[in-house]
Order: structure tokens, then sequence, then C-alpha cells
């Protein structure tokens, strides 16, 4: 997700979860932040997934790198991990 705010007056409440997640924490009664309560107002979803997810990620990455990275199968590991995944989300 690239986050544009081409509207310098609108205010932009970022949400760090994927919008699914914010949806499904809403059917069991929770939620996420209403645009209703604030004047113009959007809701940016960033994508970023749950901390077992993330952990889990950083976890294989850490696994084909330490103790000794296999060469043959290095690359491989670090793109399934997702690690570099998460991280373009995080600076993108």
């Amino acid at each position: 997700i690239r986050v544009r705010c081409s509207n310098p007056s609108k205010l932009y409440i970022m949400d760090a979860r994927p919008k699914a997640n914010a949806v499904a924490n809403q059917a069991k009664g929770a939620g996420y932040e209403s645009t209703e309560i604030y004047q113009d107002t959007e809701i940016l979803f960033l994508g970023i997934h749950n901390i077992h997810v993330m952990r889990d990620s950083l976890k294989k990455m850490s696994d084909s790198c330490f103790p000794k990275p296999d060469e043959e199968k290095f690359f491989s590991n670090v793109d399934a991990s997702k690690w570099l995944e998460h991280i373009k989300l995080l600076l993108y």
C-alpha cells in the first residue's frame, strides 16, 4: 500500500492492521476508529500482520542466517521467510 495524503486539511487515521483484520474485530464487537465522529477524515489500513506472524517470519529469517547460512538455499530461505515483504510494508 502506498499512502498518499493528497489533501492537507484531511485527517488521516492510520491503522497498522490489514483491513480484513479490523473488519473481523468489528464482527466480534471491537473494531476500528469511526470516521463518523470526526470531520473530513479517512482511515488508511497499512496491512501489517499481527505480532505472531511477524515473530514467525523473523524466526525463519534468523534461521536462514545463523549460525551459518546454507549457501545453496540462502536466497530461497530468505524469500520463504517473507521478512523482507514485512519490512517493505513498514518502509513504504
